[in-house]
């Protein structure tokens, strides 16, 4: 509980500082730019180790998910939302430079802004797709698609795309996820036509968690002890000789820890917050790709914690928290915050001047 309290307030501290430190629009792009970054290299190491059949993380032999791509992480499911995450970012580099306002330039610059500022990061996103399938994780590969669906249809809606560059977007996606998973997804899809999310231990996990959560609705079982609460309620429908140390749905893990109070409460913050982002993306009148941004990885990991437990790994926590602050930081007026950065070249983003009154 000691160690589940720790994180917590270790994400709302950051959380804290990328509101603070995000409100300019110069750091908000370089924060889009080192996640990217920082997820093609994570990527590059993992791939490197899956292609030559090391299966280590760092220097620790590896004891579960031997031939999948993990890098740092030990589980599959957690490396695939974290290169998710990536190939999403490296999405949102893409359209930015694709809607980003200049004085008219000819065809000639359009094509050179298209291989400079597009395609580079379109290829970090096809890269970083490919670490997906090469973790084999099948739930990472679905919501990560969910994700930049949610991602170009949040840019149409906030009037970064225009419907119809909107469709192309769509469609030029889909037609690269296709190719990407002919290519080198064989193994992934195969275990996607194999057993599903909702057969096997899981359906009996989450029903005897209810079942925890019916006895102690109030005050919970306790914040990061479900391993020690959990055994009381196990029974023979978990016949595996395994450890249960999640409760494999994020949503209902909180609530038996906590209770219907507190565990909603806390689920509340975090929801209150991705609607203030999703707000902002109708709101803004610029830089709107940051609350887009927010919204789409809060929506990924959303969605995979109703299978699994992969938000409560700390670094996917910790990263969430940060990249929600700089969505929130850029939901509101930044008039004040950016009149410093109006001749500034701040990159993604820093080549619109500020609109009064936004």
């Amino acid at each position: 509980s000691v160690h589940a309290v720790m994180l917590l307030l270790s994400c709302g501290l950051i959380f804290v500082l990328a509101t603070q430190l995000g409100r300019r629009r110069h750091r908000a792009a370089q924060a889009v730019v080192a996640v990217a970054v920082s997820g093609a290299v994570y990527g590059a190491a993992a791939l490197a180790f899956h292609a030559l059949g090391v299966d280590y993380v760092l220097w620790l032999p590896k004891w579960a998910y031997l031939g999948d791509a993990t890098g740092t992480f030990v589980g599959r499911t957690a490396f695939g939302a974290f290169a998710g995450i990536g190939a999403l970012t490296g999405l949102v580099q893409a359209l930015q430079g694709h809607v980003s306002r200049l004085p008219t330039i000819g065809p000639g610059a359009r094509i050179e802004r298209l291989l400079s500022r597009v395609i580079p990061w379109l290829f970090v996103s096809v890269f970083l797709l490919l670490a997906v399938l090469a973790s084999h994780s099948r739930g990472a590969l679905l919501v990560t698609l969910a994700a930049c669906l949610v991602l170009i249809v949040a840019a149409a809606v906030g009037g970064l795309l225009r419907a119809r560059h909107a469709v192309v977007w769509i469609v030029a996606t889909g037609v690269i996820v296709g190719t990407v998973v002919l290519a080198d997804g064989d193994v992934t899809v195969s275990r996607l036509w194999g057993e599903g999310d909702w057969s096997g231990d899981r359906p009996n996990l989450l029903r005897l968690t209810w079942a925890a959560i019916s006895d102690a609705p109030f005050v919970g079982h306790g914040v990061g002890a479900f391993e020690q609460s959990f055994y009381p309620y196990r029974d023979l429908s978990l016949p595996r000789d395994v450890i249960y140390g999640h409760a494999h749905n994020a949503w209902a893990e909180t609530i038996m820890a906590l209770g219907w109070p507190a565990g909603g409460c806390l689920l509340m913050a975090i929801i209150a917050v991705v609607f203030v982002c999703a707000v902002g993306v109708i709101r803004r009148r610029q830089d709107q790709i940051y609350p887009a941004w927010a919204v789409s990885v809060a929506f990924l990991l959303g969605l995979q914690a109703v299978i699994d437990f992969t938000v409560q790994i700390p670094a996917l926590a910790a990263l969430l928290a940060y990249i929600l602050g700089i969505g929130y930081a850029q939901s509101w007026s930044q008039r004040n915050a950016n009149a410093s950065d109006v001749s500034r070249d701040g990159g993604l983003g820093g080549e619109r001047s500020s609109v009064p009154g936004d």
